[in-house]
């Protein structure tokens, strides 16, 4: 009984530190492209703006991320770049800007890229997270924009 309990301890150390080693989340970088099931996303640029929607509210800032996306999969997909999260140093969310965010229906073996905007804090470096929908893995980039 005691050589079952010290095996089954020591199992659950090596699998213990096994998920401490999956705790830390790997950031990529700008222009890094990740696989998330049916699309290869890439965060080309991160830059504050002074594009603005005409009919909205002054905002201080504005964080433009530049992304290319290209469909994988076999069938025709619709990517919306308002689905991204952003967060900054300080871990806040940022609110969408609502100016011409990508919304695309995406051919397979198709690439496009747009943009998708974002109130910023200019709390940088932001990380942005893009959650595969029915998988729920999730991608995320760190970047800290350039100024115009």
């Amino acid at each position: 009984m005691k050589k079952i309990v010290i095996i089954f301890s020591a199992i659950l150390v090596i699998l213990t530190g096994c998920a401490k080693s999956h705790d830390k989340e790997r950031f990529y970088q700008l222009h890094e492209s990740i696989e998330a099931k049916a699309w290869e996303i890439a965060l080309d640029q991160a830059t504050y703006t002074d594009e603005r929607a005409q009919e909205s509210k002054p905002t201080e800032t504005v964080l433009r991320l530049k992304v290319t996306v290209k469909n994988i999969a076999a069938e025709e997909l619709l990517f919306d770049t308002t689905k991204l999260k952003v967060t900054d140093s300080e871990g806040e969310e940022l609110k969408i800007y609502p100016y011409e965010n990508m919304i695309e229906k995406i051919s397979p073996k198709q690439s496009l890229t747009g943009y998708s905007y974002f109130i910023a804090s200019k709390k940088a470096p932001y990380h942005v997270t893009y959650t595969y929908p029915i998988t729920k893995d999730t991608f995320t980039w760190e970047v800290t924009p350039e100024d115009k």
